[in-house]
């Protein structure tokens, strides 16, 4: 039982299958995780500074929870009532009212 030592390029075309794929394509790269990190961060600190902005302390927590903006996990509308304490009707109404503001141009980032 050998182990190859030859230098490959991560370029190289893997045999096997339909699909071109490369050495690279089972590479991790840990700057591009770190820069999406990054990117997640800014995006995140740009709707926090438009919620706060153009919305209601109301309309931020419905569009926050059902998203899932904070915690990763999103919601039902129901979901987002029963959390709340609102009613599935009041929940969407309040949802909806916050999207519509930040349709507007002059909400633009």
């Amino acid at each position: 039982n050998t182990v190859s030592r030859r230098t490959r390029s991560l370029d190289a075309a893997l045999r096997g299958g339909d699909v071109d794929v490369t050495l690279a394509d089972f590479v991790r790269d840990e700057r591009l995780a770190s820069q999406t990190m990054v990117v997640q961060s800014m995006l995140q600190a740009d709707l926090h500074k438009l919620f706060e902005k153009y919305l209601a302390p109301e309309e931020r927590q419905v569009l926050t929870l059902r998203f899932g903006l904070e915690d990763g996990q999103a919601r039902t509308v129901r979901g987002v009532g029963e959390a709340l304490g609102l009613s599935h009707a009041a929940a969407k109404q309040r949802l909806f009212a916050a999207l519509t503001k930040l349709r507007k141009p002059h909400v633009a980032v």
